[in-house]
């Protein structure tokens, strides 16, 4: 954690909803928080980027009631829970970002951070994967999002698993940083708060730890200036890929 930059941001986003991407969000906040001597280096913020009146995320990451933050160890590691996610902070943390269902928001994260990182959540079925395969050809092709800045989850907690989306899930490290599948667990079921620091099970801190390590790899990338390419900031609406339909 003492060397990741200031004011870093994580985009957590996906296609559709239903994905796990608010999960998830929380989870890579809770691991980072969690790990040796976190404490004492640059603090981690979540939030929502687009907040609903109704929404249940403080609920999911396991918010206290009345609290702004929430503790993973008991020698000091915690998660800010920031309001507003894009306001000035103190101690300029690095903020992960749960962003809404489709680009167009983390599209508007990218072009004002140029050194953030972006997660892109899939379902596991060959159909999404096939969708994911044409939005990071998007991204990257008319968007202008380095591949570096790419990191694709599959989450397998979310949906079946279908002849060939092994292949097909391969075939995405082509256009991404890299691609990790995020196993079903029991701990995940819905309407339970998330696991967090010692709590959190071997299986599920494994993968986070290693998505951790490639995010934080493509955050010194980033900032030091070496991806290829640089999203273009525009004040006009993006214009998003055409929604394909599956039989």
């Amino acid at each position: 954690m003492a060397h990741w930059p200031a004011d870093q941001v994580v985009a957590v986003c996906s296609l559709a909803g239903g994905v796990g991407r608010t999960t998830l969000a929380g989870l890579f906040a809770l691991t980072l928080a969690g790990l040796p001597y976190a404490q004492l280096h640059r603090p981690i913020a979540l939030g929502e980027l687009d907040p609903s009146p109704l929404s249940r995320s403080r609920t999911r990451w396991g918010v206290p009631p009345d609290l702004d933050h929430i503790a993973v160890t008991p020698v000091g590691g915690r998660v800010r829970i920031l309001a507003d996610i894009g306001a000035p902070a103190d101690g300029r943390p690095v903020r992960i970002i749960d962003s809404p269902a489709g680009l167009a928001k983390t599209l508007q994260v990218a072009a004002t951070y140029p050194a953030s990182s972006i997660v892109l959540l899939s379902r596991p079925d060959r159909a999404s994967l096939a969708d994911t395969a044409a939005a990071l050809i998007w991204l990257q092709d008319v968007q202008r999002v380095g591949r570096d800045r790419l990191t694709v989850v599959v989450n397998h907690g979310v949906g079946p698993v279908d002849p060939g989306s092994k292949a097909a899930a391969t075939a995405l490290g082509i256009r991404c940083r890299s691609v990790h599948r995020f196993p079903a667990h029991t701990a995940l079921k819905p309407g339970t708060p998330l696991p967090s620091g010692r709590q959190t099970p071997r299986a599920l801190h494994r993968v986070l730890i290693r998505l951790c390590a490639d995010v934080y790899n493509s955050t010194v990338c980033n900032s030091a200036g070496y991806s290829s390419t640089r999203p273009t900031a525009s004040t006009s609406s993006p214009t998003l890929p055409e929604e394909h339909s599956h039989a």
